[in-house]
């Protein structure tokens, strides 16, 4: 039976290892991590088969942020099914307590500073957009739609790369465009774009986005929007978005609160070889969470207050 048990072990190693490969080889997986430093990877299974990625913006430790990512595998890719921005805080570890997503964050200033935040599935994050938290009450709009079977403007948010948003104005698809509206106002870390159509052999036959923008209206703080010395009442803020001839899907940092509206323009495409529509396949959207926000945990820590303090002299000392 000894040899049962190590044939078993020896699966189990190759599975991992071919799971592993697969995600690192994904699309998403490589296009978000190849700029970001890995913090950890853990897997888990609270809603089925998932891997659990941190990772570190590049740049000064003192000003920078991380996030998470949450993968979770269809039938033949891995996609990122959550993920969250911290505000000045980096993910350094991660257990996973029944639902609950036990995160430890670290912020460098004088001195490390230790946080530990809890999110629960289902509670306070879900899956595929498909609950309540925090983007799960949205509609999807389109400046125009091709009229083909299977287009809509909802299967950017669908989870699946084999289907597609079309605009279906004359032209190129210049200046054509897909809104996300929330119920209410959510905050959004960074956003992901899969260009053109995706699901297809030949993915040049087709427009893609060469260029875009990403604008978003913001929402202003509440007592904010009654203030009569207010010229208006929703700001925009725009991000400009860059894509490759090639299949791709690229991340882009916005990181605002209070987010109304989020609008994908197409500015520029690649011309396609055979037909003149432009096609968008997944939009992802990322949660944007303030640290501080959270409720003090035992295992935290802070830097001294009074350090600087300790290392003056007495009243009186020479």
């Amino acid at each position: 039976m000894r040899w049962l048990y190590n044939t078993c072990l020896l699966l189990t190693f190759i599975c991992k290892d071919v799971m592993a490969q697969e995600l690192k080889q994904s699309l998403c997986f490589e296009n978000l991590f190849g700029p970001n430093v890995i913090t950890f990877e853990k897997k888990a299974d609270f809603a089925g088969e998932i891997v659990i990625v941190g990772f570190q913006y590049p740049g000064d430790e003192a000003e920078n942020s991380g996030g998470i990512v949450i993968f979770s595998k269809t039938e033949r890719l891995w996609m990122p099914a959550y993920g969250a921005i911290f505000n000045r805080y980096i993910p350094k570890d991660v257990k996973v307590d029944g639902k609950v997503l036990v995160i430890t964050l670290e912020q460098y200033a004088t001195m490390p500073i230790r946080k530990t935040i809890k999110l629960e599935y289902e509670k306070d994050f879900d899956f595929l957009y498909k609950g309540k938290m925090p983007f799960g009450e949205l509609r999807v709009e389109a400046s125009s739609l091709l009229k083909k079977e299977g287009i809509k403007a909802q299967n950017v948010i669908d989870f699946n790369f084999d289907t597609a948003w079309a605009e279906g104005a004359e032209g190129t698809g210049i200046d054509e465009s897909i809104v996300i509206k929330f119920k209410k106002p959510v905050n959004i870390g960074m956003v992901g774009v899969v260009p053109g159509l995706f699901g297809v052999p030949n993915f040049k036959d087709n427009n893609r986005v060469h260029r875009g923008k990403i604008k978003m209206q913001i929402e202003p703080p509440k007592g904010e929007e009654e203030d009569s010395s207010l010229l208006f009442s929703l700001s925009e803020e725009e991000v400009d978005m860059s894509f490759p001839n090639r299949p791709s899907c690229s991340f882009f940092d916005v990181r605002q609160t209070q987010v109304k509206e989020l609008k994908v323009q197409i500015t520029s495409v690649y011309l396609g070889d055979k037909n003149d529509d432009a096609y968008i396949s997944e939009i992802f959207i990322f949660d944007f969470i303030d640290p501080e926000k959270y409720k003090p945990s035992p295992e935290d820590t802070k830097p001294e207050k009074d350090s600087e303090q300790k290392a003056k002299p007495n009243k009186g000392s020479k």
